[in-house]
């Protein structure tokens, strides 16, 4: 501070040989103006510098966060499911080259996953068609008439059944399914039935048109069967099937007998009988009692009745064969016939047999006419 009072810089320099003092001094604002200006220039310089750095640290800040960011919110979609989402290759640097290997990944894991789902709804389509194909032969195979069943080849324990096959044998399903043979007693010895596997071994398939059997219920079942061999899983199965032709074998036997009846009242019977189409021909022939040696249905089957009968009843057999079919009632008619030197009266009636066909009855009542001419006299 000088004698003014005003803040100063200043030096002093003693004289000796004149004894005096230099003082110089300088204002302390014009003497530190340059230092100051030059300090705020070099503090505008740094600011400047700073804000520049600060810029340019977060430009290159953004340009390396901003792939990785990106990339990380590709792995967020994908994540949650969109692997359509591809990461974008911003730059050639470990960054760049990192999105583009996460894109090859990805791209394989799409192909993966798009192949899982073809195979899946493959083996879904399959496991539908599976489904569908057991539900119509379980269809198939309950509503089936045939009765069938699969049992195990080895010990030959039941399998399944329809429900024909429980109607046929009787019994029930809870009590026979899963039990082996020996306990449903469906052999009448072992051997029978070790016979029977070896034998099936030999052929894979066995058809018998004749098979009988017991049921269940003790009655005798006729029956086709057919068994065969199949591989169920991891095992060897019979299936048999069984076609009940006893209703048709109590029926062939009561034609039969019935047949045979007829055929032995038409033995016994005197008279001749012929069986004749509509048009005329004979189409079965039995002779009268006594002569078949004389009258053999051969010379008579197959011909006209213009050739057995005389001309005289041949209009009227014609015309009695054609109310007999129209009607469905029995006609009949007198006729003369010349055998030997004798003339015999003859009695036919005719009465409706099938759609096309008569049977005529000729029966000589000679004998009767002249018992009653002889009453009448």
């Amino acid at each position: 501070i000088n004698h003014d009072g005003e803040a100063v810089i200043g030096r002093y320099l003693a004289i000796e040989n004149q004894n005096a003092i230099l003082i110089v001094e300088i204002d302390e604002e014009t003497a530190l103006r340059p230092a100051r200006r030059l300090a705020i220039n070099i503090f505008m310089l740094g600011l400047i510098l700073s804000i520049v750095l600060v810029v340019v640290v977060i430009i290159l800040a953004e340009r390396i966060t901003a792939p990785l960011r990106m990339l990380t919110e590709t792995v967020s979609r994908i994540s949650a499911g969109d692997l359509d989402a591809v990461a974008p290759t911003l730059s050639n640097d470990e960054v760049g080259t990192l999105a583009q290997a996460f894109n090859t990944m990805t791209e394989k894991l799409r192909q993966t996953l798009s192949g899982l789902e073809q195979e899946l709804h493959e083996r879904k389509q399959m496991e539908t068609d599976l489904r569908e194909s057991e539900e119509r032969f379980r269809k198939i195979f309950q509503s089936n008439p045939i009765a069938i069943c699969i049992t195990t080849f080895d010990d030959d324990r039941m399998l399944d059944a329809n429900y024909a096959y429980w109607d046929l044998m009787g019994g029930k399903p809870e009590d026979a399914l899963g039990k082996a043979s020996d306990n449903l007693k469906l052999w009448r010895v072992p051997e029978e039935r070790a016979e029977f596997v070896e034998k099936l071994k030999r052929k894979k398939s066995i058809y018998n048109p004749d098979d009988q059997f017991y049921n269940a219920d003790g009655k005798l079942i006729y029956a086709i069967s057919f068994y065969e061999m199949l591989h169920i899983g991891d095992q060897d199965c019979i299936v048999s099937m069984f076609y009940d032709m006893s209703a048709q074998k109590s029926t062939m036997q009561a034609l039969q007998q019935s047949e045979a009846r007829i055929r032995a009242l038409l033995e016994a019977t005197p008279d001749m009988l012929l069986e004749i189409s509509v048009d005329g021909l004979v189409v079965n022939f039995v002779p009268p009692k006594g002569m078949e040696h004389s009258m053999p249905p051969e010379r008579f089957v197959g011909k006209h009745i213009n050739e057995v009968f005389v001309e005289v009843s041949v209009s009227r057999a014609l015309t009695a064969i054609k109310r007999a079919l129209e009607t469905k009632q029995m006609t009949d008619f007198e006729f003369e016939s010349a055998m030997g030197e004798s003339i015999r009266i003859m009695e036919v009636r005719i009465v409706a047999s099938v759609s096309d066909t008569v049977l005529m009855v000729v029966r000589d009542i000679t004998q009767r006419k002249w018992v009653e001419t002889e009453r009448e006299k």
